[in-house]
């Protein structure tokens, strides 16, 4: 009887712990939560939500030129998810653009500039796109920088680019006819016509893409005097599949007008793709901001079409 009773208490005791066991597993069991859509938000709120369901983060850095700093790219798991508490999520986030004040450049030299540059960007992972435009200047000695886009104490970051105009010398009122053979017409004629001179061409089917809108042949010697007003041409080659004859004529000069698009970002990238018997050329790129209207100048040659590019995509297409 006594045997009995002491197999009975050691069941009764065996039951009790198991029970306690059971009760404290489920009474501790996580929870689960469903996860939100944090692609698109602000990391901070991002974060926030995270550590207010109980669960962890890990982050990973990318940089997005086309989204704003700290915005969630991408998240795993997906969202409609269920996990459990304490789960660690990962977040693909857009790392800071550095903004800088733009330096004074005009009077330097263009490797000046681009060291100055390179400076003020020495902590970030990516450098501004410089660009480099030559132009004979009334003012400025070969090699100095003449103008800049952004403008002296203005707010940029290395999303954006930088264009600097370089002297090629001083006109004094005049330009030195260069050799233009096989060089940009487009180039050519933004140049002189900047300088005030007359550009006008006469185009010549071409077959070869590599010869499309090159010059072969000038109506001025390398080394002769042009004043402004006074008049060049050239001969050009043309596309021959879009060729329509030899016609003696000077670029078009059109007005694109639209409103900017509202998006995502604060300063849109817009650019204007022209293609035309010279083929595809990039005439425009500056940013705007959202709803903004735009009035932009391009020129064309004969019959094309024209590409407004904001942030990378087919905005509009207008024929002409």
């Amino acid at each position: 009887m006594l045997k009995n009773n002491k197999n009975l208490i050691l069941l009764s005791l065996f039951f009790s712990i198991v029970f306690s066991i059971a009760f404290f597993y489920f009474l501790k069991e996580k929870k689960e939560i469903q996860l939100i859509d944090l692609q698109g938000s602000d990391f901070l709120q991002a974060l926030k939500w995270i550590e207010a369901n109980s669960l962890q983060v890990k982050i990973f850095e990318k940089v997005d030129l086309n989204s704003p700093s700290y915005l969630v790219l991408t998240q795993n798991p997906a969202p409609g998810t269920m996990v459990k508490e304490n789960r660690k999520i990962t977040l693909v986030v857009n790392s800071s653009k550095v903004n800088e004040k733009m330096p004074d450049f005009l009077g330097k030299t263009f490797e000046e500039a681009k060291k100055s540059i390179y400076n003020l960007f020495s902590r970030s992972d990516f450098i501004p796109q410089i660009i480099r435009q030559d132009r004979f200047s009334q003012e400025y000695s070969s090699g100095e920088v003449m103008a800049q886009k952004p403008a002296p104490e203005s707010i940029f970051n290395q999303t954006d680019s930088i264009v600097l105009v370089v002297s090629k010398g001083k006109t004094l009122g005049k330009v030195v006819v260069e050799d233009y053979q096989l060089k940009d017409f487009r180039q050519v004629e933004e140049e002189l016509s900047s300088l005030g001179i007359y550009v006008k061409a006469t185009f010549s089917p071409t077959y070869k893409k590599n010869q499309v809108g090159k010059i072969f042949k000038q109506s001025k010697k390398p080394g002769e005097v042009l004043y402004p007003q006074q008049e060049i041409s050239f001969l050009v080659g043309e596309d021959g599949t879009k060729a329509n004859g030899n016609e003696d004529r000077s670029s078009i000069l059109r007005i694109a007008e639209f409103q900017v698009p509202n998006t995502k970002i604060s300063n849109n990238v817009v650019s204007l793709v022209v293609s035309d018997s010279l083929g595809k050329s990039t005439q425009f790129e500056d940013t705007f901001k959202n709803n903004s209207f735009a009035e932009i100048p391009y020129s064309t040659l004969g019959s094309g079409k024209l590409e407004i590019i904001v942030n990378g995509k087919i905005f509009r297409t207008i024929e002409f």
